[in-house]
């Protein structure tokens, strides 16, 4: 499964895998993660604030977005989550019309406070809090 993967993503050449964070920690950290896997797949890393991207639609006009959301109890500001959650979806909507997304989230309104239309659910517990993946497009 691997090889197909990796022959897959090979075959397409103007494929971008970008990496991105606000905190350059965390960027520097996937980092030096996928250093140490030896992956033949090149990824862009970079320190970027999310609502910032495909302002300008400089990563073009279909993509997909995958993303481990902040949860309130890993951050602990769980009463200002929806607030970023609800700005998250006026952006990506805007910005992303005709993308797919794969956002893992604690808040199972997730997909009502951004208005994001999910085709999947899987709920599963990351780092010990239930999350649910949402599946969709914007």
């Amino acid at each position: 499964i691997k090889e197909r993967a990796r022959s897959s993503i090979a075959e397409k050449s103007d494929l971008r895998l970008i990496a991105s964070d606000i905190d350059a920690k965390a960027v520097q950290s996937a980092e030096n993660n996928y250093k140490r896997l030896k992956v033949n797949i090149p990824i862009e890393f970079e320190q970027r604030d999310c609502f910032e991207f495909n302002r300008h639609n400089e990563y073009g006009d279909y993509g997909l977005i995958i993303s481990n959301l902040p949860y309130g109890k890993r951050v602990g500001v769980s009463d200002e989550l929806p607030g970023l959650y609800k700005k998250l979806g006026n952006h990506y909507r805007r910005y992303c019309k005709n993308w797919d997304f794969c956002f893992v989230c604690e808040d199972f309104r997730f997909p009502q406070i951004t208005q994001f239309k999910v085709s999947k659910k899987i709920k599963f517990v990351n780092g010990g809090i239930p999350v649910t993946f949402f599946y969709g497009r914007f």
